[in-house]
């Protein structure tokens, strides 16, 4: 294959990646030269680097352990603030649906009561009125 094969040690080398074709050649452990130290040299430059490397491993695990509670805090808090925001706005919601539906049953049903009630009133007093009225009528002529 040519170049632009992936899979192939001369696609690898044109890419200029690795991998299972093309492996990275294993470094050679490199040992410092041999120098005349004392024994104090040797146990402070010993005592400096393991501080170093506790204080890095300890502010790691300070800053993840950190950050963890930070985020779980700060979902806690967003979860009740949301739930309460939720709550209240349904609350809102459903008393002006309550209260519109209300109203309009109740408009309705005045509405209906009202012209009921007069259409008896009228039909009782008509006729009488108007027997009333004839015999009236009569009367005067």
């Amino acid at each position: 294959m040519g170049k632009g094969d992936q899979r192939t040690r001369r696609g690898k080398l044109y890419r200029g990646t690795y991998g299972k074709t093309r492996r990275h050649k294993r470094k050679k452990a490199e040992q410092p030269p041999a120098a005349k130290t004392s024994a104090k040299a040797t146990a402070k430059d010993t005592a400096k680097a393991t501080a170093k490397d506790s204080a890095k491993v300890t502010a790691k695990d300070t800053a993840k352990d950190t950050a963890k509670d930070t985020a779980k805090d700060t979902a806690k808090a967003t979860a009740k603030d949301t739930a309460k925001a939720t709550a209240k706005v349904t609350a809102k919601d459903t008393a002006k649906d309550t209260a519109k539906t209300t109203a309009k049953a109740t408009a309705k049903t005045t509405a209906k009561d009202t012209a009921k009630t007069t259409a008896k009133v009228t039909a009782k007093a008509t006729p009488k009125d108007t027997a009333k009225d004839t015999a009236k009528a009569t009367a005067k002529e």
